[in-house]
């Protein structure tokens, strides 16, 4: 067996465990982790490392951002003759 990824859902108190085996066969194994003292830390210290809100680009800033990318690349296409949708 080979556990191919663990996610932690702290607001449904649940683990859960995917894995796959030799035979290519995959599942997931789904545990609580209410009053479990080692997920409560790990995901204490994961929350820690999130970058602040103030570190985070304004939701309109990157609006801003994919609207001149995506005019940028209807140019593009334009020049060389793409069609544009």
């Amino acid at each position: 067996m080979q556990i191919d990824q663990i996610i932690v859902r702290p607001s449904e108190n649940v683990f859960i465990i995917q894995y796959s085996d030799s035979a290519g066969r995959s599942d997931n194994i789904v545990a609580s982790s209410a009053g479990n003292a080692n997920v409560a830390a790990l995901v204490a210290d994961a929350q820690q490392r999130l970058p602040s809100e103030q570190n985070n680009p304004a939701k309109d800033e990157i609006e801003q951002e994919i609207e001149e990318l995506e005019y940028r690349l209807k140019m593009l296409k334009e020049s060389i003759g793409l069609p544009v949708a």
